[in-house]
């Protein structure tokens, strides 16, 4: 649980800090919009404040001027010595000089000043700059005429209705601007509380929004997690149905194959007596359905491995010339016996030597073989090796098909036949019967090669099967000098020391091997077998894979280590095992060579020569 915890942090903590960052980022966001916002709100505050504090500075600095002016103009009237006409005048310059501001624009009081956009208050503006010229040209025909030539004249009495005139429309324009800036402050306040609770809004929903994603995120992380750890647990259940399906079908090819090694060797012990033709037909149909059980057997298990990867190749030299003349000659009394023409032809100019896997290349081309033979009534199948020519350190690209006058593969089938448990059509199963793994282990089998497997076909035209395969090309080896070739030759004297514990096995196995010519010793055991080496010596060992006390690679290993100790010499061990295709075990566990049940007078003969000429 740990080891799942920690393999589901590494894979979610980056994630999540890079979800966590971006949360923090945009509640970041949040925040600097609002503190934008504010600030935004200062200059618009300071943008109103000073939209109308230049005309109302500039009335009131009017409306000083002009009474200043009205009050030094009455004391120079009267004969004041404090104030002179050119202080008066100045006055009225300067009264004059900030109406033509407010009407034109400019700075006052320091602030940048626009003329408002209301025309009602530029008119008002111009009207008391009009009727403030009227004032002042009257106050100067005053100064004209003196204060006692003016007193109580219509001149002056005009003058003072203009002068208190002009102050009224003054105090109604500062009025009016005063007003102005009330209704501005009054909206900009509004406009701030509703920023400012925009702002606390935004930032609660930032806050929110942030909040809500980081309990989503730490959802999503506990549901990867728990989805993780699931993923763990029926990835080791998988593994332990696997193991539990390897086990079962090693138990079940076991539990076959150890009867039928016993009436496979039974029959062929049986060949060796006087049969009728009759009897020895009846011999030869057994062996071909036990043979025919053993493809099954062998098929299932070639799935099984192909499902959990765990077909292996075992490249060597190879003449593949012979290979498929061989192959094809163990079959064509099958093909004669149903009627039908058989015929090979070999590439003249196929390389002598390449490297491959033997048996897995015998495995695909006997499927496409027993095929062709079992779906064609009539006519011929052919058999075909073709290559370019090749020098040794080159690659030859090899095409072995297989070709018939059988029924013919519909065009919408020719993929499906090569998956497993398909035979394309179902009344193909009833009418010649077979699993429909042969075609889907030859496509494992080619793909594993580096190779393709395809069919070229037309419904009721027969059918072609081939494969290619990349070989690479070596020298042919030199022809070994004094190879035995009777089939006692080399065997003659050879000590066999024999380890079966299944009775019939183990007659079946001496038989075979006296036959040849071989001295043989049996034991039923592993710890006969131990005792049985140290007191004789033997040439080769056939052992059991699975026994009761101790087992073929306990046995093989003890044996090779008391051989490192005494610095014997090792002997030739070959393991005999119901479990097809445990070849790399039984050579990990220090044995030489392997044979799988139900051996046969021709795998002893093989692993006897091997031995005496190793």
């Amino acid at each position: 649980m740990k080891t799942v915890q920690s393999r589901t942090a590494k894979l979610t903590d980056p994630a999540l800090r890079r979800r966590r960052l971006g949360l923090l980022l945009v509640l970041a966001t949040f925040i600097l919009l609002m503190i934008g916002a504010l600030l935004v709100n200062a200059q618009l505050g300071d943008r109103l404040s000073q939209r109308h504090a230049p005309s109302h500075h500039a009335l009131l600095y009017f409306k000083t001027d002009a009474a200043l002016g009205h009050l030094w103009l009455e004391e120079l009237l009267v004969g004041s010595s404090q104030t002179s006409v050119e202080q008066v005048r100045a006055l009225h310059a300067s009264s004059l000089a900030i109406l033509d501001t407010l009407i034109d624009g400019g700075p006052i009081d320091l602030l940048p000043y626009e003329p408002p956009d209301n025309p009602v208050r530029i008119a008002a503006y111009v009207e008391l700059r009009d009727r403030l010229r009227e004032l002042y040209r009257l106050a100067e025909q005053r100064l004209a005429t003196g204060a006692a030539a003016a007193a109580g004249s219509a001149a002056d009495q005009r003058y003072n209705n203009l002068f208190y005139q002009i102050m009224d429309t003054a105090d109604t324009l500062e009025r009016r601007v005063g007003q102005a800036m009330n209704e501005d402050l009054s909206r900009f306040r509004q406009t701030q509380y509703g920023l400012v609770v925009a702002c606390l809004l935004l930032l609660a929903g930032g806050g929110w929004v942030t909040s809500h994603q980081l309990t989503r995120l730490g959802s999503e992380v506990e549901q990867r997690r728990r989805s993780e750890q699931a993923a763990v647990e029926a990835r080791d259940s998988a593994r332990a149905a696997n193991a539990a399906k390897d086990l079962l079908l090693a138990k079940v090819s076991h539990e076959i194959r150890t009867p039928i090694n016993a009436v496979v060797g039974l029959m062929t012990m049986l060949r060796d007596t006087p049969l009728t033709e009759e009897q020895r037909g009846y011999v030869n149909t057994v062996d071909s359905e036990t043979n025919g059980l053993l493809d099954i057997v062998d098929d299932l298990l070639d799935v099984s491995r192909a499902t959990t990867g765990k077909l292996s190749l075992h490249p060597a030299p190879l003449d593949l010339r012979a290979l498929v003349t061989e192959t094809f000659g163990n079959h064509r009394q099958r093909a004669l016996e149903k009627g039908l023409e058989a015929d090979l032809v070999l590439a003249p100019e196929f390389p002598g030597q390449v490297v491959g896997d033997p048996v897995r290349i015998r495995q695909v081309l006997l499927n496409l073989l027993r095929n062709a033979i079992k779906f064609t009534d009539s006519g011929s199948v052919l058999v075909e090796l073709a290559g370019a020519p090749a020098s040794p350190g080159e690659t030859v690209q090899a095409v072995i098909s297989v070709t018939d006058t059988g029924p013919g593969v519909p065009a919408n089938q020719q993929q499906r036949i090569f998956e497993a448990f398909n035979q394309g059509d179902d009344s193909m199963t009833r009418r010649h019967g077979g699993t429909g793994l042969g075609l889907a282990i030859a496509r494992e089998l080619a793909e594993l090669m580096d190779g393709e497997i395809g069919v070229d076909s037309r419904e009721g035209a027969g059918s072609r099967f081939w494969f290619r395969l990349p070989l690479p090309v070596v020298e042919a080896p030199e022809p070994a000098a004094g190879v035995a070739t009777a089939e006692t030759d080399g065997c003659d004297g050879c000590r066999v020391l024999v380890v079966e514990d299944h009775p019939v096995a183990r007659l079946t196995a001496e038989h075979m091997l006296r036959g040849m010519g071989c001295a043989v010793d049996t034991v039923t055991g592993g710890e006969e077998a131990l005792a049985a080496w140290r007191q004789g010596s033997y040439d080769l060992i056939f052992l059991d894979w699975q026994m009761p006390d101790l087992d073929g690679p306990q046995v093989a290993g003890t044996i090779r280590r008391e051989e490192a100790a005494n610095e014997g010499r090792p002997v030739y061990i070959v393991a005999m095992t119901a479990n097809a295709g445990s070849r790399d075990e039984c050579l990990a566990a220090g044995m030489d060579d392997y044979l799988a049940k139900p051996t046969t007078l021709k795998d002893f003969r093989r692993a006897v020569m091997t031995a005496t000429t190793a």
